[in-house]
């Protein structure tokens, strides 16, 4: 019955998704490479079926066995509002560090952003880089608009701007590099405070 589970969700089958799930299909099941239905509903947009699935009692914690992310970090890397706060209903964490907000940052959604700060995620938490949620805004956003817009949304909560990474770059450099003069300004601002 999993085997039918893992395939409707691959192929987007709603109404067979939700009749497996009312048989005896397991909401938590992974396919034969560790990856959860959840994570590929995520990663796939679709949120009718991860709707089902939570309903159905799937681990909104559950990772992926190779990547060892989880459906969070995954709606954060397609920017998608309404499974992020369907998986934060249903009581996703951020047990890794704060990497979905990382993500966030890194896809340049304030949207995202603004979410998971509301829910507690932590701004000064590091990657295994050394990287905040600011260095990722300031150095890969995905466009200098949208990167300033979520640095200034970061910087709103005053992060600890003089926390380096594990090359001693802190948020402030990684802007002056990519050259964006408002960013520089604004945490120069909190520098000096």
């Amino acid at each position: 019955v999993n085997e039918f589970l893992i395939d409707a969700v691959e192929k987007s089958r709603v109404a067979q998704v939700v009749s497996l799930l009312k048989g005896a299909a397991d909401p938590n099941t992974k396919d034969p490479s560790g990856y959860p239905v959840l994570c590929s509903a995520t990663l796939k947009g679709d949120l009718l079926i991860v709707d089902a699935l939570l309903e159905a009692g799937a681990n909104p914690n559950l990772c992926s066995e190779a990547t060892q992310k989880t459906p969070l970090h995954y709606a954060c890397s397609i920017s998608n509002l309404f499974i992020l706060k369907a998986l934060l209903d249903k009581g996703a964490s951020d047990k890794y560090g704060s990497i979905p907000l990382h993500e966030a940052s890194k896809e340049g959604d304030k949207n995202l952003v603004t979410v998971l700060m509301g829910r507690g995620s932590s701004l000064n938490a590091q990657d295994a880089d050394g990287n905040t949620p600011l260095h990722i805004a300031a150095r890969w956003g995905q466009s200098e608009i949208s990167a300033r817009e979520v640095c200034f949304i970061l910087l709103e909560s005053e992060p600890d701007v003089n926390i380096a990474d594990k090359n001693g770059r802190t948020p402030l450099l990684l802007a002056a590099y990519r050259g964006d003069s408002q960013i520089v300004e604004c945490s120069l601002m909190l520098v000096l405070i």
